[in-house]
């Protein structure tokens, strides 16, 4: 896949599979976006991905800070051409185990942060998305 001219936009880009999918990003051309809400990996994923990276620091499940966020990828390049919502968490714990307030957290994160994500970059004025993953 060439991406050339092409950003894209990777929510959870600091660490694993949002990580590994940047680096394929950069490698097919586009200018990459990761954003997370742990500025301690942010930072250091900035570093490792390049000078074609931009690190935002933003929680997908905070409505205010994606919008914020999305105007400033708005604002840096103008548009974006890909979404990955790739933000998630894991918490392996036994299933009786798991407290309801971790489940609603989990949740929260992985399913409701990709829908408030979609909503955001959809409100943006400027996207025109080729592809939402």
């Amino acid at each position: 896949m060439e991406l050339n001219d092409k950003v894209a936009v990777i929510t959870g880009g600091d660490s694993g599979i949002g990580f590994a999918s940047a680096r394929l990003f950069l490698e097919a051309g586009a200018d990459v976006v990761i954003m997370s809400n742990n500025r301690e990996t942010l930072s250091p994923a900035r570093s490792q991905l390049g000078a074609k990276t931009m690190a935002i620091e933003a929680d997908v499940t905070d409505t205010k800070a994606l919008h914020s966020a999305f105007a400033q990828v708005g604002r840096q390049f103008g548009r974006i051409d890909v979404l990955f919502a790739s933000a998630g968490v894991v918490f392996p714990t036994p299933l009786e185990n798991t407290s309801s307030d971790l489940f609603e957290r989990i949740l929260r994160i992985n399913v409701a942060g990709s829908i408030y994500t979609g909503r955001a970059v959809g409100r943006t004025r400027r996207s025109r998305l080729s592809a939402c993953v």
